[in-house]
């Protein structure tokens, strides 16, 4: 049996070829070429690449503003300073065998009127004064004003903090040093005017802490990498000092 074909010097039909196996249809369901898949000599399209970081480390961290101040060397003489003087008020004799916890208490029980700011230093003012000189002294030669927030609440309202007046903030925390030095004299003298003569090693090393703190608060903390050359004061601050 011969089947028929295309005979020779006749070109072949345009549709003719092996007949189908009836019951088998064309599958469906896959994509046919240029239909969701790019055709050979279509550019691609490009997808932008993330970026790449070291192994070990992940996406980097938004951080605060710059620090207007850090620790200097005037923390230094600052902490000596207070260490000397909570020596004095927690342990050390201001009289012969007399603390100062004894003279507080002492002055509690028997509440003498015989000289009100004694008995009030006594009591707690010498405490209190010793706290404040902790707070002012640390928190401006360990870098504590590090943002315009703490200039505002630990500074000068009126003045930013910069290079500029840098010179100025010293001075300012310079003299409420010096301030609560006097307070802290005051007191003792108070206590001793009448007998100074038995005043031991309690008072003096308070008077020598108050001098450490003093210097160092001169000295003050170093510049901070926010902190600006000049400029305009922070933000709703106007004047100088």
């Amino acid at each position: 049996m011969t089947y028929p074909g295309p005979q020779q010097g006749q070109p072949p039909q345009p549709n003719q070829g092996y007949p189908q196996q009836p019951g088998f249809a064309p599958q469906q369901g896959y994509p046919q070429q240029g239909h969701g898949y790019p055709q050979q000599g279509q550019p691609q399209q490009q997808y932008p690449q993330q970026q790449q970081y070291p192994p070990g480390y992940g996406v980097p961290q938004q951080t605060g503003p710059a620090p207007l101040t850090l620790p200097g060397i005037g923390a230094i003489p600052v902490g000596i300073g207070l260490a000397i003087q909570l020596a004095a008020f927690l342990g050390v004799p201001w009289a012969e065998h007399v603390s100062f916890l004894d003279l507080t208490g002492a002055v509690s029980l028997h509440n003498n009127n015989g000289n009100g700011y004694a008995a009030v230093y006594a009591l707690f003012l010498g405490y209190l004064l010793v706290a404040l000189t902790m707070l002012v002294s640390l928190t401006w030669t360990l870098g504590g004003i590090r943002t315009d927030g703490a200039v505002r609440m630990f500074g000068h309202r009126k003045t930013a903090l910069t290079h500029e007046t840098f010179p100025k903030f010293q001075q300012y925390f310079t003299w409420r040093a010096v301030l609560l030095f006097v307070l802290q004299a005051s007191g003792i003298a108070a206590l001793f005017y009448k007998t100074p003569e038995a005043a031991t090693v309690g008072p003096w090393l308070v008077v020598a802490g108050g001098i450490f703190v003093i210097v160092g608060c001169k000295i003050g903390p170093r510049k901070g990498p926010g902190l600006p050359a000049r400029g305009l004061p922070a933000q709703g601050q106007l004047g100088q000092f």
